[in-house]
């Protein structure tokens, strides 16, 4: 659901399908060819961008799935001093438990990644790295109106590891030690990097069915949902500020759906901030398929894309630069994915009827040729508490957050 979530919303941007590589184990819906994501294909995935982007290119690397750690072999990079002696690993679809108790087979290590963006890199790309995983035990539960919660991690003991870290001994609990490379974000004289990635230090990736109550939306990580959230809105003008939605959409997410506060997730963010994103930009609004059945308007978004009932919509033909104006809508009935519309006076211009639309939607040799764009959204608000994640006052924070719950 991440995947085809994020495309779509690539795609109402303006990035071509043929731009946008899959892989996947599941199917996605649009495509029909995508490849298992197993290490070997990553792998060559990266490499032929490494080997076809030139300098001033950008390009997105995206990965929702599961992560967890090794002990750092064989450079020994997190053994000096602030080294925590392991590895951070990405755990492909042909991924095994480790036969030596110290390498998970086919594990795409932070350093291979590390190593694969520098090539990108080097070309004078730009890279902006989106990691949806981390590296804590496996949990499930429920919260008010959010069905089943679940967290995108595996235990090294798991995976047949050796658990001597003190925070992998014992029992139950949330252990994470989140997931990022500093290194790569580090090197000058090279293409840009930033790095977006779905929680810190001994915190959890979430994963939750998103929208929640009424939708029943389906299950998204927390960090790619409030990622799509903000990049359809269409106002960042610097990844820093799309990572202040993401703060704030992450502190709406209820606590009482975790095993502890302690755990709550906090996203981390690195690299050139400041930069201009390569999507979700002022540069315009998305615009979504409007079509005409049963005398009813629909439009191709719902819930998923943040459309809500009473928000408006503009429909517009694509016969010119910029669209031709048929008229304005209100959002009367929106699902997860669909929404009807009312044609309604708006800002001055009257109420279309329905044959008008059918006539401006023949404009292509009798091809549908009319989109609709979200003109005003209609929220539904909900009262966030953010609390600073760095303070060590934990009993605080408890209290507080019951207060709202």
């Amino acid at each position: 659901a991440d995947v085809a979530l994020l495309r779509r919303t690539l795609m109402a941007d303006g990035v071509p399908a043929g731009n946008i590589t899959i892989l996947a184990n599941e199917p996605v819906e649009g495509v029909t060819n995508a490849a298992a994501p197993t290490r070997d294909n990553i792998v060559v995935a990266l490499g032929a961008l490494a080997r076809t982007l030139k300098a001033g290119d950008e390009v997105m690397i995206y990965y929702s799935g599961h992560g967890s750690q090794v002990p750092d072999q064989p450079n020994g990079d997190e053994s000096g001093a602030g080294g925590d002696r392991f590895d951070e690993i990405l755990l492909p679809s042909d991924a095994a438990k480790s036969t030596d108790g110290k390498a998970v087979p086919n594990e795409l290590r932070d350093d291979d990644l590390d190593r694969l963006l520098t090539k990108i890199r080097a070309r004078g790309a730009f890279v902006w790295l989106v990691v949806d995983a981390c590296n804590s035990d496996t949990v499930s539960r429920g919260g008010p109106g959010l069905g089943k919660v679940r967290v995108r991690g595996v235990s090294p003991g798991d995976l047949d590891l050796r658990a001597d870290r003190p925070a992998y001994r014992g029992g139950g609990g949330v252990r994470s030690s989140g997931f990022s490379l500093p290194e790569v974000g580090a090197k000058a004289g090279v293409g840009g990097f930033v790095g977006f990635y779905a929680a810190g230090a001994d915190q959890v990736a979430v994963e939750a069915p998103l929208p929640s109550y009424p939708y029943k939306g389906e299950s998204h990580g927390l960090l790619t949902y409030h990622l799509v959230a903000a990049m359809r809105q269409h106002y960042a003008a610097s990844y820093e500020q799309l990572a202040s939605a993401i703060r704030k959409g992450y502190g709406s997410f209820p606590t009482t759906s975790l095993p502890s506060v302690s755990a709550m997730p906090s996203p981390r963010f690195e690299g050139d901030l400041g930069r201009k994103p390569m999507a979700g930009t002022g540069a315009g609004k998305p615009w979504y398929p409007v079509e005409l059945r049963d005398q009813i308007l629909y439009l191709a978004a719902g819930a998923a894309d943040d459309v809500h009932d009473g928000s408006i919509i503009a429909l517009m033909t694509r016969d010119a630069p910029g669209g031709t104006l048929i008229g304005y809508t209100r959002v009367v009935g929106a699902t997860l994915r669909e929404s009807r519309l009312e044609p309604i006076r708006y800002a001055g211009t009257p109420a279309f009827d329905l044959k008008a639309f059918a006539d401006a939607n023949r404009c292509r040799a009798g091809q549908a040729c009319v989109d609709g764009r979200i003109e005003a959204l209609k929220a539904n608000f909900v009262l966030s508490v953010v609390l600073d994640d760095r303070s060590e006052d934990r009993e605080a924070q408890e209290r507080l957050r019951k207060a709202y719950e």
